[in-house]
């Protein structure tokens, strides 16, 4: 009887952070779609399916601008490095939770 419950349990961690990888991932193509067809000025992204993605992604974008300002080197020249980081912590959270995956799969 236990060892059926260790089983669901681990199933159901399973399929969870499996789930949780494949959204991270989806996510992470989103945000570098939307970050690519932003250097191209000939793509209107207010036309539909950039628009989708502009709008599923612009939220994040804005909350990591937030904390991270433009860096102002010289007096004229400015450098923002929030995608940067908002990619750098896409990647922290996806490679985290392939590692959390690979703990679990070991331990139960």
């Amino acid at each position: 009887m236990f060892l059926e419950l260790l089983e669901k349990i681990q199933s159901n961690i399973d399929i969870l952070l499996t789930l949780a990888l494949f959204v991270l991932r989806c996510y992470r193509l989103l945000c570098y779609t939307t970050y690519t067809f932003d250097m191209f000025p000939i793509v209107n992204p207010y036309n539909w399916p950039l628009s989708f993605i502009n709008t599923l992604t612009r939220p994040y974008f804005r909350f990591i601008k937030k904390f991270f300002k433009a860096v102002y080197l010289g007096g004229i020249i400015r450098f923002d490095i929030s995608p940067i980081i908002a990619f750098l912590v896409l990647e922290t959270a996806y490679r985290n939770l392939l590692f959390i995956q690979q703990i679990c799969s070991k331990i139960l």
